[in-house]
Parts: C-alpha cells; sequence; structure tokens
C-alpha cells in the first residue's frame, strides 16, 4: 500500500516538474519582430529573472515562496527615433502552478493600480487588467495570467499607449499559449 501510494504521489508530481523545468520564459516574451519599426533590443534592460534577482527584500522573498516562482524573463525595446525615452517592456514569469500566479498577478495588480490613473478588465488569458496613468509617469500597463505564467507588457512616454500595449500584450499572449505547459 505504500508503495503504491508513493507511486501514485511520483506521477503527479514529476510530470509537473517536468513542465517546470521545460518552460523557458525567454520563449514567452516579445521578439524584435513583435514591436513597431526604430524599437531595437536593449541588452542592457533585458535578462533573466531568477528567483535570487527578484528576491531584493523580505516581503518580496515572502511572496515568492507563497507564489511558488520559478523563474521569468524581460526584455525591453528602446525607440531609435528622438526622443529615446520611449520603450517598450516585455515580461513573463512562471510559477509551479496557476494558483501561485494568480496570488502573484494580484499583488503586482495592486502595486500598479496604486499608480494608475485608470484600471480596466481586458479579455486576456485567464484574467487580465489595463493600467494607464498619465500623470509623472506617462505610460500603459497590461499584466495578465494564462494558467501558471504571468505576462505583462510596458508602453512609455509614447501616444496610444493603451491600444499599443494591448495589440502587443495579445502578440505575447499567443506565444504564451502555444508554450508546452
Amino acid at each position: 500500500m505504500v508503495r503504491l501510494a508513493f507511486v501514485a504521489i511520483a506521477a503527479a508530481v514529476l510530470p509537473q516538474a517536468a513542465a517546470t523545468a521545460g518552460v523557458q520564459p525567454s520563449a514567452l516574451v516579445l521578439r524584435a519582430t513583435d514591436v513597431p519599426a526604430h524599437y531595437d533590443f536593449d541588452k542592457d534592460n533585458s535578462r533573466p529573472l531568477p528567483r535570487a534577482f527578484m528576491a531584493t527584500n523580505p516581503e518580496t522573498r515572502r511572496l515568492l515562496d507563497r507564489t511558488g516562482y520559478v523563474n521569468g524573463h524581460v526584455v525591453r525595446y528602446l525607440n531609435s527615433d528622438p526622443p529615446r525615452w520611449r520603450y517598450v517592456t516585455s515580461q513573463a514569469f512562471i510559477f509551479r502552478t496557476a494558483a501561485g500566479a494568480r496570488v502573484f498577478l494580484a499583488s503586482l495588480g495592486n502595486r500598479l493600480g496604486a499608480r494608475a490613473d485608470r484600471r480596466k478588465a481586458v479579455d486576456l488569458g485567464d484574467a487580465g487588467w489595463s493600467y494607464v496613468s498619465a500623470s509623472s509617469e506617462p505610460g500603459a500597463v497590461v499584466a495578465w495570467r494564462f494558467g501558471r505564467v504571468v505576462g505583462v507588457v510596458a508602453c512609455q512616454e509614447m501616444a496610444g499607449r493603451r491600444a499599443l500595449s494591448l495589440a502587443l500584450a495579445r502578440k505575447q499572449q499567443r506565444r504564451i499559449a502555444k508554450a508546452p505547459r
């Protein structure tokens, strides 16, 4: 009986561990071909987001522990036309379970909502929101969850940023939906 229980537990855990190991967050973010023309890859602000990099303070470490954070990736594209401060950022965060991704998205939403002038639900993935700020840091962010992945697209300092951020988020969501789970 004990052996049967061990086999059942292993059968439930091993596929999840294999799936977690097989998903590369760098494959889930936007590519240069996805963003508008004249946006160049910003290698200085693009990188993997391992747990050690993300856990910058005790509060964040607790959130990562509670959500089962596995890893993530961020890429940034900088406008090559003047003015150069306009950029597009794409992020993907992978969790052990969809429940962990749900908690992380809620926490992210609380932080984004505190700085946004407008928050609106969007039909993207399992749950999504757009946040627009016209104040000190004008821009738009779309954050959503699909299974155990949280995606984020931010467009800063540009006209039509909400429409662009949502269009880019949809491109990233298609990439996430095609990835192995």
